[in-house]
């Protein structure tokens, strides 16, 4: 099986770029909603999340941040909900946890774990 860390999203400038049908610059602003893949397996592992594509056998790593943000989607997969609660509970400013979250999102939209509507 092969093995992804997700766990340091690479910062780009180019967020006005479009995943499928929905522009980034609608997920910072809040409109958007992020699905996970059914084919996706999820386990928490103490304050990380592993994400194992079933389609692929690819298993994918996230740090203590995305692991809360791949929960949180589950239950409720509108961005800015879940960005709000991130930024209740770690100690990071708005800007920097909205393009981190969009990064790792146009990731996983990229590796096909969610989709984004």
């Amino acid at each position: 099986m092969k093995t992804r860390g997700m766990d340091e999203p690479h910062v780009t400038n180019d967020l006005p770029q479009a995943i499928g049908s929905v522009d980034l610059v609608a997920a910072i602003s809040g409109m958007a909603r992020v699905y996970t893949s059914p084919q996706v397996m999820y386990r928490q592992i103490g304050d990380e999340g592993v994400l194992l594509d079933m389609a692929s056998a690819t298993y994918f790593g996230l740090n203590a941040v995305g692991a809360k943000f791949w929960a949180l989607i589950l239950v409720n997969p509108e961005f800015a909900s879940a960005t709000s609660s991130l930024l209740c509970e770690f100690e990071v400013s708005s800007q920097v946890l909205e393009r981190d979250l969009v990064t790792l999102v146009r990731e996983l939209a990229r590796e096909g774990l969610v989709t984004i509507e």
